[in-house]
């Protein structure tokens, strides 16, 4: 894993691909990334953004892509979950995925019940989000 707040995360892409770039990158931080994110995708490689954590990112002329041949897609999940049922269905898919032990969810700290505010603050801090557990 890439800590984009601790290291030159584009430096580092082009390190472990030797130069070559990620084929994916999937970014929900925006704005303190995307950038990056044009430099550190491959030929041909897609990045897809689904956040903006780090707020809304510069306006790029789409012909920009065309050198390498970039593609950026944008996804919301409320657009992806038609109704209750998908919603149910897709929840279900990652708690199997957990289970399975393919998906590794990376919890940085637990915090008690009584420690909720603590944890909360730490969510409002974008380099937190979803790293929170309260345990009840």
């Amino acid at each position: 894993m890439i800590d984009y707040t601790q290291e030159d995360f584009v430096q580092r892409v082009k390190e472990l691909t030797d130069s070559r770039g990620a084929d994916l990158i999937i970014d929900g931080v925006g704005k303190t990334t995307f950038a990056g994110d044009l430099e550190a995708v491959a030929t041909r490689g897609h990045i897809v953004t689904y956040g903006i954590t780090g707020g809304i990112p510069d306006d790029i002329n789409p012909f920009a892509l065309l050198s390498r041949s970039r593609t950026v897609h944008g996804a919301d999940l409320f657009d992806y979950i038609a109704n209750r049922e998908e919603r149910i269905m897709r929840a279900k898919a990652v708690w199997e995925a957990i289970a399975a032990g393919w998906l590794k969810p990376q919890i940085s700290q637990v915090f008690a019940l009584e420690e909720a505010i603590s944890a909360h603050r730490l969510i409002e801090d974008r380099n937190n989000i979803g790293k929170i557990l309260l345990k009840i």
